[in-house]
């Protein structure tokens, strides 16, 4: 290919390169040596363009194929993050420490379940699911408690708690700026008794009981 491609530049140098018989079969001696050097440089530019590699295509994504480089940063698992057990299965939780953990991701996971009830229309459910997200918040205090062990000095159960509490609670004010003002007064019970069960547990960690 290389060698067809000289030839072909040859044969127009020796018919338009000035210093040439004008449509002669007999080139000068000018002719031939103008002829050999375009030809080196033309098989010099050859080489190294088959020498280089390509350049990959870039090409958009189909539009109807998979998104493999995306992923949703909601799913169905709740404000949270994580997916939330029953309460029957919390309460089944023979491990305290994670019976309290799993009281509080179920607390958290279920305020979604319960702004979609009021949005609903269904306020009646979405006011027992409160009641439940605060029960929950309860049996962690209380299985954390049952421990026996000093949040002071133990203090890392009790802290991952206490931190989902407080934002269980965020996650409570962001619904109250969604329910009408109606159906704020069983919201605002709830979140107020969690409210003061966190700041009981908050004062357990940093405070150190004096020795008798």
């Amino acid at each position: 290919m290389k060698l067809r491609l000289a030839a072909m530049v040859a044969a127009t140098v020796l018919t338009s390169a000035p210093g040439l018989a004008c449509l002669s079969h007999y080139p000068t001696a000018e002719a031939r040596d103008t002829t050999a050097r375009t030809s080196l440089r033309l098989l010099a530019v050859l080489d190294v363009r088959s020498s280089t590699p390509a350049r990959a295509k870039r090409r958009a994504p189909s539009p109807g194929g998979p998104l493999t480089h995306f992923t949703s940063p909601r799913g169905e698992k709740g404000r949270s993050g994580e997916t939330a057990p029953s309460m029957e299965a919390v309460k089944r939780e023979i491990h305290l420490e994670k019976r309290a953990r799993l009281a509080i991701r179920y607390a958290r996971a279920t305020v979604s379940r319960v702004e979609a009830l009021y949005r609903e229309g269904n306020s009646n459910e979405g006011a027992a699911l409160l009641l439940e997200i605060q029960e929950a918040v309860e049996l962690a205090n209380e299985s954390l408690q049952a421990t026996g062990k000093p949040a002071w000095k133990k203090s890392k159960p009790f802290k991952v708690v206490e931190i989902a509490t407080r934002k269980l609670l965020r996650d409570l004010d962001d619904l109250d700026k969604k329910l009408s003002f109606n159906e704020r007064d069983q919201l605002l019970a709830v979140r107020t008794h969690i409210e003061q069960l966190n700041q009981k547990l908050l004062m357990a960690i940093m405070t150190k009981k004096r020795k008798n």
